[in-house]
């Protein structure tokens, strides 16, 4: 396998692919709306190229596409798949086995789907956010440091990937 592994990002709804290409550069990353149209471009990639190493990760609605991924590639080896406080499915962490989900927490506060990730998934992964006052920042800490800390419903779209910093944790570990 090659030293360093590529990173494909799905984000979520409200994503841009532009602004994420910016918060994330030399990423693969696809937004929510262009992800379905791209699973075949994506596979194609990762299984044109044995040797290279993979992080295939969602943020939210963006778990779903990179469960697909997980699902159809013809070496889940060369993967490591990544929920990023998204939704997860037990059948594609058993075929993917480097696999984890990630929630964040401050105090008993938790993101919008960390019960689900601690639920759901084989290896979940807390991350500790000490701005966040909403679980909707908390949501969004994961791949922004910069997630308004009363982010909400109502602002998630415009606010959630704005002004991003990356977060990168979950690529380290």
């Amino acid at each position: 396998m090659a030293a360093d592994p590529k990173v494909i990002l799905f984000g979520g709804v409200g994503s841009a692919t532009s602004s994420m290409a910016k918060c994330f550069p030399g990423f693969l990353v696809y937004s929510n709306d262009e992800a379905e149209g791209k699973l075949d471009e994506i596979l194609r990639e990762i299984d044109s190229h044995p040797g290279q190493k993979y992080i295939v990760a969602g943020h939210s609605s963006g778990a779903v596409h990179a469960e697909r991924v997980g699902r159809k590639v013809r070496n889940p080896d060369q993967i490591k798949l990544v929920l990023l406080d998204g939704y997860g499915d037990e059948k594609v962490q058993d075929r993917v086995k480097d696999s984890s989900c990630w929630y964040a927490m401050r105090g008993n506060s938790g993101s919008l789907n960390s019960e689900s990730m601690k639920k759901i998934c084989k290896h979940p992964k807390k991350y500790e956010d000490d701005h966040c006052n909403t679980a909707w920042c908390l949501h969004f800490s994961l791949v922004n440091s910069n997630a308004p800390a009363d982010l909400r419903q109502g602002t998630f779209r415009a606010q959630g990937y704005a002004n991003c910093k990356a977060n990168l944790r979950w690529v380290n570990e």
